[in-house]
């Protein structure tokens, strides 16, 4: 399969990233174009060096070439410079061993554009992971690009046998966000993949910060079976986030001696937001205890196991 293009621009600040769609054992083609801030393609034969004190680089290697636009101070490789490789990494999270880690092709240097290939070990598992793609010229880093990839299960990989993470589609169809026409008065979707994402970890990390602090009933994001309370957690942290964008943008407006308060919505979505998270931490709380009360009983086995069978007289 051979994704269409996607975009991805080098931000500062917190990141908005794009998501990566993808089916759990799948061949994949993955077309991505990278863009500079402006949202021009990124010439990635181009692409400026490390100029770091740090890097052991002699300033000699370097030529001067004022009429070269590419460079911000003019300053270009010498011919040995190692060519740019891109690379794509994707981990369930920071400090974890990665999903996976490919090299690209680059098919159109001066437009930015890079071709990864996937297969069915990149896709093994199911979730939702953190990807860079990183240039590199040799092992120095030259910049970074964030996204995230979600890997779905599908009804023709018949050798998946559970329910996986929750998904960005099933919490936006939960919130009834999929398009941005069901926010007629948006006209946007209300919430960034990016958020979501964010709040997806929330009630694990929650779980875990929980009484009983034992290890073997902590989970890490791929590992958390309860999806029900899971989706409805996720979604009170998601309706939180909104509530303070509204508390922060309302401003009554009178037009015409009509009073206007669009973003009169806060009290609304925290109180919904409060309901759902207190209902999530009640039952993780009853959950854990329950699971530690469990462990609590055991018993000790006999060697005397069965039924002695000599005769008494």
């Amino acid at each position: 399969m051979i994704t269409t293009d996607i975009e991805l621009a080098k931000t500062d600040g917190p990141r908005w990233f794009k998501t990566i769609y993808l089916s759990r054992r799948s061949r994949q083609q993955l077309c991505v174009s990278l863009v500079d801030r402006q949202s021009k393609p990124l010439d990635i034969g181009n692409l400026e060096p490390v100029m770091d004190d740090k890097c052991n680089i002699d300033c000699d290697d370097y030529e001067v070439d004022a009429q070269n636009p590419g460079f911000e101070d003019g300053i270009v490789p010498k011919r040995n410079w190692p060519d740019v490789v891109v690379r794509m990494r994707a981990a369930a999270a920071y400090g974890q061993s990665p999903q996976f880690d490919v090299q690209g092709t680059v098919i159109d240097s001066r437009n930015g554009k890079v071709v990864f290939h996937v297969d069915q070990t990149h896709t093994n598992a199911v979730g939702v992971f953190l990807a860079e793609i990183g240039l590199y010229r040799g092992d120095l880093l030259m910049a970074s690009y964030g996204a995230y990839v979600q890997i779905s299960p599908s009804l023709f990989d018949t050798s998946y046998d559970g329910d996986g993470m929750i998904t960005i589609p099933e919490i936006r169809l939960a919130l009834a966000d999929e398009r941005k026409e069901d926010n007629f008065l948006l006209d946007a979707m209300e919430f960034r993949d990016d958020q979501i994402m964010a709040c997806i970890r929330h009630p694990i990390d929650k779980w875990n910060s929980l009484p009983p602090a034992v290890r073997e009933y902590s989970f890490r994001i791929q590992e958390f079976p309860f999806r029900y309370p899971w989706l409805r957690c996720c979604v009170g942290h998601l309706l939180e986030i909104a509530g303070h964008s509204y508390m922060r943008n309302d401003l009554p407006v009178t037009i015409g001696g009509i009073s206007v308060r669009d973003k009169a919505k806060a009290p609304d979505y925290f109180r919904r937001a409060d309901k759902l998270i207190q209902e999530f931490e009640a039952w993780a709380q009853r959950h854990k205890y329950t699971m530690s009360l469990n462990d609590s009983f055991g018993g000790i086995k006999s060697r005397y196991n069965q039924r002695d069978t000599y005769a008494y007289p």
